[in-house]
């Protein structure tokens, strides 16, 4: 989750079904941040890359109603009896854009980033008076989408569309160049740097690349041949090296691209305080998560305090503090434990709210081989949580030849149940907007004392309008219980 800090946490929670109240709308087109918006939509999804928005603005002259070409490229006195204007060269593909959404009354101060990127497409509409534009936008990994693997070696003319690590080029002649070229130097040069270097030369700079070094599982080798000859897009490099070392990569609201550690969240807080006086004390991760109210435990050695009697918690700030009168004394020594997510959504904030489950991209069996060396493992999925389960008959059966032992092929398996069993478990939300909030952001929802349950978001859709404000969808699927009673 993006930093909420305890102003922007309150506005949002002093609102019910946020709609056209106070919200925040804030785009950059090429440096120009004064283009009337009229309406957004954007939408994140795990796993996918070059995520997409779309921008409207009214084609139309602030001044001058009837100018309604005022934005179109190409402007100019002799040929249209329209003077040029400062938008001219701005809004046309390839022009950089980025969207900042918040709620309060300062653009610095009351927005977060969502977006940042370049322009695809520009389509201009007409009809008698009225103009508009739709812009299409795509993320700033679309470069690492749309560009094809070419090694940097330039012979006679000719440029490699395939790269090998070590990477080796050819020359016309068939002379073997066998410098081994690698942007960034690394002590895993075959996985991260590989990451990292597909990644600079399908454009990024070192600054825009953020990666986690501590693994979970971090493979010392793959099999030989694995990285040779590599075609495709860089993307595809990437997220192979990304699956192979057990991570995830995205792109950022700020236009960065990041690789992290997967299954790495923790949820669980434990701190002991000293309630000195009335002062609040913060509990952890406030700002970027905050507490689940209802799962709040506060101990001594002999005693479980009240919640409200004897203590109270804010939800803005993640803080407690005692209540004097009650039964926790000034100075007194306590241990507080808690389940924390990064939001909490209460009946009032959601719309509608659809849960299910399916068997449809569920199997009772998980099969992964290496048909090279003939190993083969599996795993049986077994009861689903809700008292079904799959027949075995039902398979999934991959070959990876990149993993090569029977111990990587199990850990593999082991990943992939972990994330077949939590996509069973399904929740959409329709909801207040929350700009704040990313993909793989574990959510909560308590509604009529039930749905209590943590929910990690797959994916989500913002959107913004003019005259009506924010909304929001997210779609997320089970992560675990959020230790709410």
């Amino acid at each position: 989750m993006q930093e909420m800090t305890a102003e922007q946490a309150n506005i949002i929670l002093s609102k019910n079904q946020v709609g056209a109240s106070a919200p925040i709308f804030y785009a950059d087109i090429g440096g120009k941040t004064d283009i009337k918006i009229t309406s957004f939509s954007m939408s994140r999804e795990h796993g996918a890359m070059a995520q997409n928005c779309s921008l409207t603005i009214a084609n139309v002259n602030p001044t001058d109603p009837s100018d309604t070409g005022y934005y179109n490229e190409g402007r100019n006195d002799s040929a249209n009896n329209k003077p040029s204007n400062a938008y001219n060269g701005i809004i046309i593909p390839g022009g950089l854009i980025s969207v900042k959404m918040g709620y309060g009354d300062s653009a610095t101060l009351d927005t977060v980033p969502i977006f940042t990127g370049s322009i695809d497409t520009v389509k201009i509409s007409m009809s008698g008076n009225n103009s508009q534009i739709n812009i299409q936008c795509r993320g700033t990994t679309k470069k690492m989408v749309d560009n094809p693997i070419q090694c940097d070696r330039v012979v006679s003319g000719e440029i490699f569309y395939h790269i090998n690590y070590p990477i080796n080029g050819w020359a016309a002649s068939g002379e073997e160049l066998t410098e081994f070229y690698l942007k960034v130097a690394d002590t895993n040069p075959l996985l991260l740097s590989i990451w990292i270097d597909a990644c600079e030369r399908a454009g990024y700079s070192a600054g825009n690349i953020v990666y986690d070094i501590a693994w979970t599982t971090r493979l010392n080798d793959v099999a030989e041949g694995s990285f040779t000859n590599c075609t495709g897009s860089w993307i595809q490099l990437a997220q192979k090296v990304v699956d192979l070392l057990g991570a995830y990569m995205y792109e950022g609201e700020e236009g960065k691209v990041y690789l992290k550690v997967a299954n790495n969240q923790v949820n669980a807080g434990a701190d002991t305080i000293s309630m000195t006086g009335t002062s609040w004390h913060a509990l952890e991760d406030g700002g970027y998560a905050r507490a689940i109210k209802e799962s709040i435990v506060v101990v001594d050695f002999s005693e479980t305090f009240i919640i409200d009697v004897d203590y109270e918690f804010d939800y803005a700030t993640n803080s407690i503090r005692r209540i004097d009168g009650g039964g926790i004394t000034a100075g007194q020594g306590v241990d507080v434990t808690y389940t924390y997510c990064a939001w909490k959504f209460n009946p009032t904030q959601v719309y509608q709210l659809d849960q299910y489950v399916s068997h449809d991209e569920t199997y009772g069996l998980l099969v992964a081989t290496n048909n090279e060396l003939t190993l083969k493992r599996d795993l049986t999925t077994g009861a689903l949580g809700d008292g079904s389960s799959m027949s075995t008959l039902k398979a999934l059966v991959e070959d990876k030849p990149e993993l090569t032992t029977n111990a990587q092929l199990d850990a593999y398996l082991a990943s992939k149940m972990v994330e077949m069993k939590k996509n069973y478990f399904n929740l959409h939300l329709n909801c207040i907007a929350i700009p704040h909030l990313r993909v793989r952001d574990i959510i909560c929802c308590v509604l009529f004392g039930t749905v209590t349950s943590l929910y990690e978001i797959i994916g989500f859709n913002i959107t913004y309008d003019a005259s009506s404000g924010m909304s929001q969808t997210i779609d997320s699927v089970y992560y675990g219980s959020s230790g709410a009673v």
